[in-house]
């Protein structure tokens, strides 16, 4: 996740339009929490059993971050309501 930030973040510094806010803002928030995570761990707050569930929920929510990570790559294809054909 570190190295496809620090990718972005070189595309970010060409062009500051071409990187969508959305997906920038959710993958630094989910990485920033894995830091703090790292930290606590380093600091013996979070040990064994902590540590792995903070982990799992982290995970979680980083698959969780996907869904508008990825709709914001596609703003032109919102789900349209289905068309109701008269019997």
């Amino acid at each position: 996740m570190t190295a496809s930030l620090a990718v972005g973040a070189v595309y970010w510094v060409r062009d500051v339009h071409t990187v969508n806010l959305t997906k920038l803002f959710v993958t630094v928030i989910i990485w920033a929490a894995y830091a703090v995570a790292l930290a606590l761990r380093l600091k013996g707050v979070l040990l064994a059993k902590r540590f792995g569930w903070a982990g799992v929920v982290l995970f979680g929510a980083a698959l969780l971050s996907l869904w508008p990570v990825d709709a914001s790559r596609h703003p032109d294809e919102l789900p349209r309501p289905a068309k109701v054909v008269p019997r």
